[in-house]
């Protein structure tokens, strides 16, 4: 009788030992969805993944030109293509939500911008990607101070530099100091975003990456003109306009050339701003942008010889 009971204990403790095991496997969900996921990615395909970044690249070069209707069709053909590929591609899905979300900001539309800005920051934080989470930080940042709200866009801008150790990116990291500068600008704290702005500018030229920097002493030549230092700005336009050009960027160069005329037309040096609009006029004929030339057509006519 002892013996029976006892083999009927054994039996017992061997069926509550299956049970705990069986019960410990079921409580621990997130293992199973980190698993999950990891086995997703061992599935990505590289020629879609390649397509993607290609894809990607070209969307953001047109939004960064200002190609609008282009940009649109882009980011909007990256979004349809990346969620039919499947959760799996969420990365590149979120890429194109932040470049949706840039897209909107540009044509004034805060409330939409934030709603993409959400879905790529909800995605970047559910994957760790810091670099990911830092860029929809200066996004969100870069919102919040056209729309006027200074202490959101620092907070912002905080919460990035928490970030900053964990990215490899320098053109990110240049693009962190540039949007602090332009805070400071909007702030009316010249000195200070003069400062960043040149910093920028620096670590741009440091990344191979001349249409920054190039937008870097553009943003500084703003800054020196209204510390009222004419000379300054205007040397940092001559800056921007030879490395828009050695670039290749002529929607850069035209703009830095327009302004550095109008300093001229300032100056009263005439013969000087005449040969500078020439030359706006025929970049503008360059670039199709038949209205602005003629404008500037009409301007020349009118100065004095």
């Amino acid at each position: 009788m002892i013996y029976f009971i006892k083999y009927q204990l054994s039996l017992l403790a061997v069926a509550m030992f299956s049970l705990g095991c069986n019960i410990t496997q079921q409580e621990n969900p997130q293992d199973a969805t980190q698993n999950a996921a990891q086995a997703s990615e061992e599935k990505l395909d590289d020629a879609q993944v390649n397509a993607f970044a290609t894809l990607e690249q070209k969307a953001a070069a047109a939004l960064n030109s200002q190609q609008m209707v282009l940009a649109r069709q882009l980011i909007g053909k990256g979004l349809q293509q990346t969620q039919k590929a499947g959760r799996q591609y969420e990365m590149y899905e979120a890429r194109f939500s932040l470049l949706k979300g840039k897209l909107e900001h540009q044509k004034g539309r805060s409330t939409e911008a934030r709603r993409f800005f959400g879905d790529a920051m909800a995605v970047f934080r559910i994957r760790k990607n810091a670099s990911g989470t830092f860029e929809v930080r200066l996004a969100q940042a870069s919102l919040e101070e056209s729309s006027g709200d200074f202490a959101a866009a620092q907070r912002e801008l905080d919460e990035a530099q928490k970030l900053i150790s964990e990215v490899n990116d320098a053109n990110l990291r240049g693009e962190f100091t540039f949007t602090q500068a332009e805070l400071f600008a909007s702030q009316m704290k010249h000195k200070d975003a003069s400062r960043l702005f040149l910093e920028a500018a620096e670590q741009f030229h440091a990344n191979k990456n001349p249409k920054r920097e190039a937008d870097s002493f553009v943003a500084l030549a703003s800054c020196e003109e209204s510390l009222e230092k004419a000379q300054d700005s205007k040397n940092s336009l001559n800056k921007a306009y030879k490395i828009y050009m050695g670039a290749e960027d002529k929607e850069g160069a035209v703009k830095a050339l327009h302004k550095l005329a109008q300093f001229s037309l300032r100056d009263e040096k005439y013969k000087t701003a005449k040969e500078q609009l020439k030359r706006v006029e025929a970049l503008y004929l360059e670039l199709g942008k038949q209205s602005d030339a003629t404008k500037v057509n009409q301007h020349l006519s009118s100065l004095p010889e």
